[in-house]
């Protein structure tokens, strides 16, 4: 039996209450006092973040150890920058800013391995028969709890 406690969440990359279960990054946010005055994530053309849970795929992908990184980068440059990231031109930025190898993101976003991963996912939720957002998976040794 394992004496390790494993907490995993199912959430999107642009959800407000991802924060509040984050708490390293909810408390690094704490210097920011202004909200967004103008947040920029959706027009006519870009209607989900879809893009945003395929870069955050695609960056897993590529290097696991600067995922959680770049998840928050782009959930700074979303919210605190306002910047439109469902665009592929702004998702890039991210990445290089995560130092994560732009030409291997860029294969993973684009030939299928992202959206097989983010089906993946999804389909684990779907068997946990998790109906909303955010919600958790708590495994210590042999038992699971759903949130």
């Amino acid at each position: 039996m394992s004496d390790k406690i494993l907490i995993m969440t199912f959430t999107d990359p642009m959800m407000g209450l991802s924060y509040e279960s984050e708490p390293i990054i909810y408390e690094s946010e704490e210097s920011i006092s202004d909200m967004p005055k103008g947040f920029n994530l959706f027009s006519v053309n870009e209607i989900s973040t879809l893009p945003l849970n395929l870069a955050y795929k695609a960056a897993q992908l590529v290097d696991k150890t600067k995922a959680d990184l770049f998840l928050y980068n782009l959930r700074y440059a979303t919210i605190v920058d306002c910047r439109p990231t469902t665009r592929i031109n702004e998702i890039l930025k991210v990445v290089r800013q995560s130092n994560i190898d732009i030409e291997e993101f860029l294969t993973h976003y684009h030939n299928g391995n992202a959206r097989a991963a983010l089906n993946k996912d999804l389909r684990f939720a779907q068997n946990l028969n998790l109906r909303t957002l955010p919600s958790y998976l708590i495994n210590f040794g042999e038992e699971n709890k759903g949130s």
